[in-house]
């Protein structure tokens, strides 16, 4: 079952990793999506403009119509993505069955989005 969470994440940034951390993506400028083979950055909308709805489910259960702006691999040893803040603060968690796990990011507008949708598997 898919799970929602809406917040204005610190820094205007969100990480998809294995619950045991990740390295993070080097910082580029305009890039709203950054990975490693171990932790995913999504940018989206500043908190002072306002809250960021984000959505984390299985593969058959979210996503929007268009492809998506990530599609990749994720290292997943411990078999639970957590969906964290840049302040290590976890928003959204899901447990999935294998050590490697395809992850699929829509965004509702490239820059600076207000929705988020991660699906897992598939």
């Amino acid at each position: 079952m898919a799970k929602t969470s809406t917040i204005a994440p610190p820094n205007a940034l969100i990480f998809i990793s294995d619950a045991s951390g990740g390295e993070a993506p080097e910082f580029v400028a305009n890039m709203p999506v950054l990975s490693t083979d171990t932790a995913i950055s999504v940018s989206c909308l500043p908190n002072m403009d306002g809250e960021t709805h984000i959505i984390l489910g299985n593969a058959d259960e979210v996503g929007f119509p268009e492809a998506p702006i990530f599609d990749g691999i994720l290292k997943t040893p411990t078999n639970v993505v957590v969906v964290s803040t840049v302040e290590h603060d976890s928003i959204l968690e899901a447990t999935v069955p294998l050590r490697e796990t395809r992850v699929r990011v829509w965004t509702n507008r490239a820059l600076d989005p207000d929705e988020i949708a991660i699906a897992l598997g598939g």
